[in-house]
């Protein structure tokens, strides 16, 4: 190792030189004046590799920082794009509230032109410059705001009232550890304001509706209901707000029926029709209902309002209509037109999955005797009784109805094959020739059956009926309480006919 004369350089080495060879250096005898030169070259080298060393460690740190900015660079661009594209007004101040930058949306307050570099007090309305004064202070001085947003009234230029409704927030843009300059978001909620004062209206019109209300937020949570939704469905408030409107539903709606409903809700902003609800204590009803979307300016939902009736009643009395005009008004049976319309479906089903049933025709035996000795009040009692009796006595799949006086229909599906018809037969007419009680008396009837079996004896309703009136007549014929199979002799049932001796009725 080769150090200074200073440090005691050995006599040795005095007379060496210095030989450089690649990288190392070699130390070879020579004078003093060589020494003092390979020492200078010594520390020259020394000094070299630290610069390069240095250089390379400037070189990573210049690369780091490149990247970094180009990140912070992007990162800006995208920013302002961002906030360029804003529905919402961006606005940077200085502390003193002087405007700086602004992005295009600005033009709701006023053109950019004339607002930069005018102080954003200038735009608040009198009445809220304590809120701005509040809001700077806090921001400035880098304590929490009370609130995180507040409601501001501006002035502008472009609404003809010339005062715009904001929810404002405050940002601080800090550098070098304090607060330089202040970056507000504005955001335009006149329309929120305005579907507020509307629904507030709406409510107080709605108290004293007969039609309930529900009002929803844009994520279909109960925010509201008016006296007459209690009244409808037995829920009170503190049932239903802040719960969904599912907490009515009755199950008979199936998924498909709400999909497309809240499709048709969002495509255009309303829905009508009728649906089933649960009560809260359990009972079904029926409603006619109708949702309304209100939405901000830029046509995001607000809200949804549902109204709606109660139709129970309605219902009920549409009901009755209908019972009435498909069904006998006397036995509560079907009657001709309900008849026919089943009697189509039974042929159309048979014919459909090559299925039989059998049509059998009734008509009562000396039903007008009990008119003529009796009257038409004791009349109507043994219809019906013979209606009470063979509705008990008949399958639940069977249809009786009533054409009219003393005649009825049965409609048996699957009844088929003569041993299978005869018993059936057998079984009504034993019923009903048995004895009825009206005012002390005891009055006995009977009945005539007549049988036409699908497809055998008719393929269309006009050939069933009139082959099972005609079998009915000819068993009528005979003198009752037997059936007949169409085209096909008389088949007596053996039960005596019962004779009220004391009314004299056969």
């Amino acid at each position: 190792m080769t150090t200074n004369s200073k440090n005691g350089l050995q006599p040795a080495l005095e007379k060496q030189k210095i030989n450089a060879v690649g990288d190392e250096i070699s130390a070879l005898p020579k004078s003093s004046q060589s020494t003092e030169i390979y020492n200078q070259l010594f520390r020259y080298a020394e000094d070299l590799q630290n610069l390069i060393e240095q250089n390379e460690r400037l070189n990573s740190h210049y690369k780091a920082l490149l990247e970094s900015s180009n990140h912070l660079l992007a990162s800006q661009d995208e920013l302002d794009k961002l906030i360029s594209i804003s529905n919402d007004i961006h606005v940077v101040t200085d502390i003193e509230g002087n405007i700086l930058q602004a992005n295009p949306v600005v033009k709701l307050i006023a053109l950019p032109e004339k607002i930069i570099g005018t102080n954003i007090k200038d735009w608040i309305m009198p009445t809220h410059h304590e809120q701005l004064s509040v809001m700077m202070r806090c921001e400035t001085t880098e304590q929490q705001l009370p609130i995180k947003e507040w409601e501001l009234h501006l002035k502008s230029e472009q609404y003809s009232e010339k005062k715009m409704v904001v929810a404002a927030k405050l940002f601080p843009v800090k550098i070098d550890g304090g607060v330089r300059n202040l970056h507000w978001i504005l955001r335009n909620i006149a329309a929120v304001k305005e579907s507020e004062a509307n629904l507030k209206i709406n409510f107080s019109m709605a108290n004293i509706s007969n039609e309930g209300m529900i009002v929803t937020d844009a994520e279909g949570t109960i925010i509201g209901i008016n006296p007459a939704f209690c009244e409808i469905t037995g829920y009170s408030a503190k049932d239903v707000i802040g719960q969904k409107p599912s907490i009515l539903k009755s199950g008979i709606q199936d998924k498909h029926f709400y999909e497309e409903m809240w499709n048709t809700l969002l495509e255009k902003g309303s829905w009508q029709g009728k649906i089933y609800n649960r009560k809260k204590n359990g009972e079904l009803y029926p409603e006619l209902l109708k949702i309304t979307q209100t939405q901000d300016s830029n046509g995001r939902a607000l809200s949804y309002v549902g109204t709606f009736s109660d139709m129970s009643q309605l219902q009920k009395a549409e009901d009755d209509l209908a019972f009435i005009a498909h069904h006998d008004s006397l036995t509560g049976l079907p009657n001709r037109l309900l008849l026919i319309d089943r009697l189509n479906q039974a042929i159309a089903n048979g014919r459909r999955n090559n299925t039989s049933f059998t049509l059998i025709f009734i008509d009562l035996d000396r039903f007008k005797d009990v008119n003529d000795q009796f009257g038409h009040a004791v009349g109507d009692g043994v219809l019906q009784e013979v209606a009470r009796r063979m509705s008990n006595t008949v399958r639940e799949i069977d249809t009786i109805a009533r054409l009219g006086g003393d005649e009825f229909i049965l409609i048996v599906p699957g009844l088929i094959g003569e041993a299978n018809i005869e018993q059936y037969c057998n079984k009504i007419i034993l019923e009903l020739i048995k004895p009825m009680n009206f005012n002390q008396q005891k009055i006995s009837i009977g009945a005539s059956l007549g049988c036409a079996e699908f497809p055998r004896h008719g393929e269309d309703l006009a050939q069933l009926m009139r082959n099972a009136d005609i079998a009915m007549y000819r068993a009528k014929k005979t003198g009752g309480n037997k059936y007949f199979m169409a085209s096909q002799e008389i088949i007596p049932i053996d039960a005596p006919l019962l004779i009220n001796v004391g009314c004299g009725i056969r």
